[in-house]
């Protein structure tokens, strides 16, 4: 899905696993992780501390994730599952902020635009082409809107894994990521509303109880398909 002429010149975060859980065991993390959040209400669609997500949003999102994709005539995606990624993505942005902020590691907005300016001259679109080609890629489904936030969490999450392991390799770091991700998650406490799923803390994921598989969402560097590949 990621797959273009930038990543040959970033390292590539190492996928994070999809493991089965017992929805039995995964109900009940969450319950003792969620005691750490603020108060839950029927509008949210997760809560992490006192930050929260709105099913509102979630719907908003995922209608322009549905529009978009309708209009390259791709065929409308899998609904629940643009769903369940808008709230994983906006976990991970809540949890990939609260340990930079643990660390003090900060990306300022200057390297997050710059970072944007260079991806998105060597894909020969446009910002707006970007963003919109960007949004509809299988799996995670970040709206234009919400481009420069992910790709602060991106960058954010490289130098995590540079100040946890300085001299680590690329999974040594991402384990490492992972670990210092459920750390938060159970210190801050997340909630996810039953009508998208789950939390499962152990493995940091939204966990999709219909089929008891957690739903990977991992972040990476923003890209498109390279245009002479002939990918959409």
């Amino acid at each position: 899905m990621f797959a273009n002429v930038i990543e040959r010149a970033l390292v590539k975060s190492a996928p994070m696993w999809v493991k089965a859980t017992s929805t039995a065991v995964v109900l009940v993390m969450v319950a003792v992780v969620t005691s750490a959040c603020g108060a839950a209400t029927a509008s949210d669609a997760a809560r992490m501390g006192q930050a929260d997500l709105s099913i509102r949003t979630v719907l908003s999102q995922a209608a322009v994730i549905d529009d978009l994709t309708r209009a390259t005539q791709a065929g409308a995606p899998d609904g629940a599952a643009v769903n369940r990624a808008q709230v994983a993505v906006w976990i991970e942005e809540q949890l990939t902020a609260a340990v930079a902020n643990e660390l003090k590691v900060s990306v300022s907005e200057a390297q997050v635009d710059q970072f944007l300016v260079k991806v998105v001259r060597e894909s020969g679109l446009t910002r707006e082409q970007f963003a919109q080609q960007f949004a509809i890629q299988q799996g995670t489904w970040v709206v234009p809107e919400q481009l420069t936030t992910f790709t602060l969490t991106y960058l954010q999450q490289q130098a995590i894994k540079a100040k946890l392991l300085p001299r680590g390799g690329t999974t040594a770091r991402s384990l490492a990521l992972n670990k210092a991700l459920a750390k938060a998650s159970q210190s801050e406490g997340v909630y996810v509303s039953p009508r998208y799923g789950a939390w499962d803390a152990a493995q940091v994921r939204v966990v999709d109880a219909a089929n008891d598989l957690s739903s990977p969402i991992d972040i990476k560097a923003p890209s498109v398909p390279d245009p002479s590949s002939g990918q959409r």
